[in-house]
């Protein structure tokens, strides 16, 4: 895994506990054992961080929802899948499930056109 990622996946599991606010640019470095100095050589600011990291999770979810409908499954047994994901998603910081959810809204929009394209329902 490169250094970008580490930092992304590292942010996240901060995010995820703590709230995006509540996690410095310090403390991320430190839980990396890097300096700042190459986490501002990867990103811009925190920003960039967390949108890097919505992006993975937002392409994580569609991959995983992608192969839901490519599998044949039905619009029943799709639904069943998508409830077993969500359950086992952790539950995380409030602050961060708030963005983390309007996310899941936006996929699950693009999941409802997949199943209209796909012809499922």
């Amino acid at each position: 895994m490169g250094i970008k990622e580490r930092i992304i996946v590292k942010a996240g599991d901060l995010f995820f506990q703590y709230g995006i606010k509540s996690v410095s640019m310090d403390e991320l470095a430190s839980s990396l054992g890097i300096s700042k100095r190459t986490i501002y050589k990867n990103f811009k600011d925190k920003e960039e961080i967390l949108l890097s990291l919505l992006v993975r999770l937002r392409d994580e979810r569609k991959k995983i929802f992608t192969s839901l409908i490519s599998d044949n499954n039905n619009v029943v047994e799709i639904f069943v899948k998508v409830i077993e994901i969500q359950q086992s998603t952790p539950i995380c910081n409030v602050k961060f499930s708030r963005i983390y959810i309007s996310i899941i809204l936006k996929l699950t929009i693009i999941f409802r056109m997949m199943l209209i394209k796909t012809r499922h329902f």
